[in-house]
């Protein structure tokens, strides 16, 4: 129930976010951010609900797609952890940095890029950890069946692999996932430090810095509301400064809820 009211929230985030006519960097990140939280809430629907709901109907799909559907809510997940990480790093060079973006001339792509191939490229060796087995007793049940009927000796062959009933198919653990070096190295203190405290310190460090300037700028805005009424500026270059501070504000805001939330719920996980 919940991941459905995520799969509702996120799709309507992706298509409202997706219509807007100016696609800014913090617009095209939040959208890489609903793809990645889809992508996980999805495939944690079909490892976790859905067996306990259909177990008949998925059956052998279900076990034999559970290798590949595993590594993909993986991704999802460091997808969804460093997507929130850029746009806080592109909250923070808007709002402590405004002019970086002009002298160093920066887009969506140089934020969006590293972070897919990262999500991609380290979860690559989890494709390699589990696969599907029929275990010999129910290969030799199979193939005697098969053996009474008239077919050759190759066709029983082939029919064998893909006749095992799914109730007797094994989920079993490659060579890869059973090593100790693997799984000290890359499973425990790679992804501990790379997926969790890193992504999450920094959150933390960049959002304080964030807030921070956020008072400032709200202070601001009024020292200039009074300073433009003393000069007898022209109301309408008081009013697009406003603005302009404001949707940064604004923006940076919606960042750090966001943060807040992640943040919150990884770490109750």
């Amino acid at each position: 129930m919940v991941a459905c009211f995520g799969l509702i929230g996120n799709l309507l985030s992706f298509i409202i976010l997706s219509t807007q006519e100016a696609h800014k960097t913090f617009h095209n990140l939040l959208l890489l951010l609903s793809i990645f939280d889809m992508v996980y809430l999805v495939t944690s629907v079909c490892l976790f609900a859905l067996p306990r709901l259909i177990t008949d109907l998925l059956g052998t799909f279900h076990l034999l797609s559970l290798p590949i559907i595993l590594p993909i809510a993986h991704i999802g997940m460091v997808g969804s952890i460093y997507s929130s990480l850029a746009l806080s790093i592109e909250r923070y060079a808007a709002v402590v940095h405004p002019f970086a973006k002009y002298k160093y001339k920066y887009s969506s792509r140089h934020f969006i890029l590293p972070v897919v191939i990262y999500s991609i490229t380290y979860n690559l060796p989890k494709f390699w950890e589990l696969t599907t087995v029929c275990p010999p007793t129910a290969a030799m049940g199979t193939n005697n069946t098969q053996n009474t009927s008239n077919l050759d000796n190759s066709t029983n062959s082939s029919s064998a692999s893909f006749s095992c009933p799914y109730w007797q198919l094994v989920l079993v653990a490659r060579d890869i996932r059973t090593s100790y070096w693997y799984l000290n190295i890359y499973v425990l203190w790679l992804n501990t430090l790379f997926n969790i405290l890193l992504p999450i310190l920094s959150l933390v460090i960049l959002n304080i810095i964030i807030l921070r300037k956020i008072e400032r700028h709200m202070n601001n805005l009024e020292v200039m509301s009074s300073t433009f009424t003393r000069q007898s500026q022209p109301e309408s270059t008081l009013r697009k400064e406003k603005n302009v501070r404001k949707r940064e504000v604004v923006l940076a805001r919606i960042s750090v809820y966001i943060v807040v939330l992640m943040v919150s719920c990884h770490t109750v996980r």
